[in-house]
């Protein structure tokens, strides 16, 4: 959702945050058509920002299995699902045997 790199959003000030999302709302609201029709988002500010330029409302959520986190899926009027999980810089999901069952349940398989 930033263009920017860091190490970590708390390393940027609010400046640097405000400017930078406002650079990726731009891009992705018009990146983002409806011929896409699978998001996947990490992390919350991400998740703000897509599911409000989407207009998606939440769908379903599972805990994840890690902590106090959860996978959440929204969906749009013309279907395109958004897919949030836990930032995987943070939270290893895919290597953890108790992440995989939510995994699959939020992705529908």
């Amino acid at each position: 959702a930033c263009p920017f790199r860091g190490g970590h959003w708390n390393h940027f000030s609010n400046q640097q945050k405000d400017i930078g999302l406002s650079i990726g709302r731009q891009f992705w609201s018009e990146a983002l058509d409806d011929r896409i029709k699978l998001i996947i988002v990490l992390g919350d500010d991400t998740k703000t920002m897509i599911v409000d330029l989407k207009n998606a409302k939440l769908d379903y959520e599972v805990e994840a299995k890690w902590q106090n986190k959860k996978n959440r899926r929204f969906i749009t009027s013309t279907g395109t699902k958004i897919i949030q999980l836990p930032h995987l810089s943070r939270f290893k999901l895919f290597s953890r045997e108790e992440c995989l069952e939510p995994l699959k349940e939020i992705f529908g398989i």
